[in-house]
């Protein structure tokens, strides 16, 4: 169930954000390798990555404990 909810939380948003995450946390690479795998700054990636996060928060409450919970 959680990863059918993670993956339909995935799918919903914008393709920069699902990139940043798959890169991040699936890839386990650091903000400057994403950064540069991307061809954008480190502080998009950052910035990319919490308001990804929060809007998974929001689609999918369900998955708090997976992504830090209610900020």
């Amino acid at each position: 169930d959680l990863r059918l909810s993670l993956e339909s939380a995935l799918a919903l948003l914008t393709v920069r954000q699902r990139t940043v995450l798959v890169l991040r946390y699936f890839e386990d690479l650091t903000e400057v390798q994403t950064a540069h795998a991307l061809g954008i700054s480190p502080g998009t990636v950052k910035s990319t990555t919490r308001n990804a996060l929060a809007r998974l928060r929001t689609l999918a409450p369900e998955l708090g404990d997976l992504v830090g919970g209610a900020s």
